[in-house]
């Protein structure tokens, strides 16, 4: 059965199919090809993936994103950041890194923060002098962020699949997030200085405060989220709740953009977006099930001790190959199949659990911005108007600067485990 079910699902992949039938359809063609068990299985392990308590805080989180994107919150947190370093030589490079790294905690998605950020600064960027290609790739490896800054969809997921506390991944991707947004901040001024001579006027110190004090009702976002989850008030699928709660009154009361009319439309739009997310989760769930139960976790361990039982060894192997699997599938997908197959292996090798999956999801992360197919730097490109060929120049710089973030922590695991354990979630 597993192998059937693997051979089909490359088969299926590479001809062109959607990934959520690839994943089906290969179940489907392993199941049929064992024979002993009944079809029925399917539609059952689909239902058991999704009918998960912490999977709900996955709607909540899309339906604020949503809110807070037509509510002007995204608008505003640009226009503070470029209040501030805007007027540097290559500042609206580092607008969009920094307007990233914040707005990674409020839309929890790569894919999301590169359509966000990137409609409001790659044309703005563009306008400016600098090249199509360079804003297509510094917008795309500054939405790597999404995943790894709380809140995080795939953080959830992964909590989901293997039982970790949703609070210990949130914390433990805050010092990570912030040296990805660091270093990019870094390679994106070194770059931009060479495109861009002009500089614009330094904001007065009345327009600072101005663009702060409007911005300061999204920076509550992260502080209400996580600050709800330390204190014990509510949990994580909760804090979505009281997201789309905040967002929603201060789009309608404070900022005045959100419309009671807009109201169907954003909850069609999430309703899709969720839809998609928990269709993907479903398929992907009998997938991973029959992986699981022939054993590929074992099976994969064993093959990996064979070649070596050097910790550090297995770590690095396990990286490359979740760079090339999110590389070449979407994030989510990547997650639900390979999670279930990867924890084990982490707990044989003795891994701490968060540390390990922190390291996981990084590397899904950076995997989204990698060429060929990266998803996110596709994101990007469309917005720009770039092709691959010119964005290449960049964008790999940038990927092995993140790179070198990823290996950091996976061999260094205090940098993931320190904020955890500072509040006592370890």
């Amino acid at each position: 059965m597993l192998t059937a079910t693997i051979l089909s699902f490359v088969v299926i992949l590479l001809a062109g199919m959607p990934i959520v039938f690839a994943l089906g359809l290969a179940a489907t063609i392993g199941l049929v090809v064992d024979g002993t068990l009944p079809l029925t299985i399917i539609p059952q392990r689909m239902t058991g993936m999704i009918d998960t308590f912490a999977l709900l805080a996955v709607p909540f989180f899309v339906l604020a994103g949503e809110l807070m994107e037509r509510g002007g919150i995204s608008k505003r947190l640009v226009e503070m950041v470029s209040a501030f370093i805007g007027h540097f030589r290559g500042g609206l490079a580092m607008v969009c890194v920094v307007s990233s790294m914040i707005f990674a905690g409020i839309t929890a998605s790569s894919a999301a923060d590169a359509a966000a950020i990137g409609a409001i600064l790659i044309p703005a960027m563009i306008r400016q002098g600098y090249s199509a290609p360079f804003c297509a790739s510094v917008q795309a490896a500054s939405a790597t962020m999404g995943p790894i800054i709380p809140p995080s969809t795939l953080a959830i997921i992964y909590a989901a699949l293997t039982g970790v506390s949703i609070g210990s991944l949130f914390l433990a991707g805050m010092v990570p997030g912030l040296l990805m947004g660091l270093s990019l901040l870094f390679l994106a001024r070194y770059y931009a200085i060479r495109m861009v001579e002009a500089t614009s006027e330094p904001a007065d110190f009345r327009t600072r405060l101005a663009s702060l004090r409007s911005a300061v009702w999204a920076l509550f976002v992260p502080v209400i989220i996580l600050g709800g989850i330390l204190s014990g008030i509510f949990t994580a699928t909760e804090s979505g709740a009281m997201a789309v709660v905040y967002a929603l009154l201060v789009g309608l009361f404070v900022y005045k953009e959100l419309k009671l009319s807009d109201l169907p439309d954003i909850f069609v739009r999430s309703t899709m977006i969720t839809g998609m997310v928990m269709i993907v989760l479903s398929a992907a769930g009998i997938f991973a099930w029959i992986l699981v139960t022939q054993n590929l976790p074992r099976i994969a361990a064993d093959f990996l001790m064979a070649i070596t039982q050097n910790a550090g060894i297995v770590m690095l192997l396990i990286i490359v190959f979740m760079l090339f699997i999110g590389m070449v599938m979407e994030i989510v997908a990547a997650g639900i199949i390979m999670i279930p197959v990867l924890a084990p292996i982490g707990m044989a090798m003795g891994f701490n659990e968060v540390h390990f999956g922190m390291v996981i999801m990084m590397t899904m992360a950076l995997g989204a911005v990698t060429p060929p197919v990266g998803v996110t730097l596709f994101v990007a490109m469309g917005i720009a108007g770039a092709r691959l060929s010119e964005v290449n120049r960049y964008i790999w710089p940038m990927v092995f600067v993140l790179a070198a973030v990823v290996l950091l922590v996976a061999y260094v695991p205090e940098v993931a485990l320190f904020v955890p354990r500072l509040f006592g979630w370890l």
